[in-house]
């Protein structure tokens, strides 16, 4: 070996992320147990309704300071209750979901469809409608054409669009966040779990390997695809719902009712 020789200095990934710099601190949603971080809930209330004769099950969290559930209980159960009851075999579970402030950043969503949950004492298909703020969002203004898609169905909601220099703001409140969960994105998560099972349930029936090939060519598909199934049977139904006057309505709020199954009115109305 030469005098003077570093072999440190050979090494030019030393003190960048391949050799493991900052990555005790990435940005990423934490996932507690190794679970997935929204079926994580805290200090959850369960309220029940029945909707078709059958008891669907509600899970609400308390929301923090400048969050609200765009939406009561009973708003979606009045929605749920007017789709068909086919459409909702095995969906036992909604939940009102409180995200963090990083979850917010990194992942932000209306709402989720979560196939095979594992929440609480319950395990199936559960919709997650996220709790939101009127704090304005910020796109870039180099939309692909799903964006431009979502950007014309957010002011079909009431959203406020607004171009600025670099960006497409879309000004929120708290009616049109109310418009976008429960009229759009609550029918849009119905709708793949509509998919799904069409899919992947009932034509592979009691066959555990016709399911399991069923669920893999599922998944494999494209996500615009997925989401394309979805965005049409919620365009399909929120058209259906509106001719019957079944929507749009205005908010159900009980705070008495609300509070006497331990739910608190300041988590829907501020």
């Amino acid at each position: 070996m030469r005098a003077g020789w570093n072999p440190t200095r050979r090494n030019r990934n030393i003190g960048t992320p391949l050799r493991g710099r900052g990555q005790d601190n990435r940005m990423v949603v934490p996932s507690p147990g190794g679970r997935i971080h929204y079926q994580v809930l805290r200090r959850t209330v369960a309220v029940q309704r029945s909707i078709h004769g059958a008891t669907m099950r509600f899970l609400v969290e308390p929301t923090t300071p400048g969050w609200l559930h765009a939406c009561t209980v009973d708003d979606v159960a009045a929605v749920v209750g007017a789709i068909a009851p086919s459409h909702l075999e095995g969906l036992g579970l909604i939940v009102l979901r409180q995200p963090t402030r990083k979850a917010e950043t990194l992942n932000p969503v209306w709402g989720r469809l979560s196939i095979g949950s594992e929440m609480v004492d319950y395990d199936g298909a559960a919709v997650l409608l996220d709790a939101c703020t009127t704090a304005t969002i910020r796109w870039r203004k180099s939309l692909d054409p799903d964006d431009q898609r979502e950007l014309r169905r957010l002011a079909d909601d009431g959203h406020r669009i607004v171009t600025e220099r670099r960006h497409v703001a879309i000004e929120r409140t708290w009616a049109t966040c109310r418009n976008t969960i429960l009229f759009r994105t609550l029918l849009h998560e119905i709708g793949h779990h509509v998919d799904y099972l069409d899919r992947v349930e009932r034509p592979s029936g009691e066959d555990f390997d016709a399911w399991s090939a069923m669920d893999e060519a599922f998944w494999a598909r494209p996500v615009d695809e997925r989401e394309a199934a979805a965005h049409r049977y919620a365009t399909e139904a929120a058209a259906r719902l509106r001719a019957l006057g079944a929507i749009p309505f205005a908010p159900r709020i009980d705070p008495d009712a609300m509070r006497a199954e331990g739910l608190e009115p300041a988590w829907f109305t501020g």
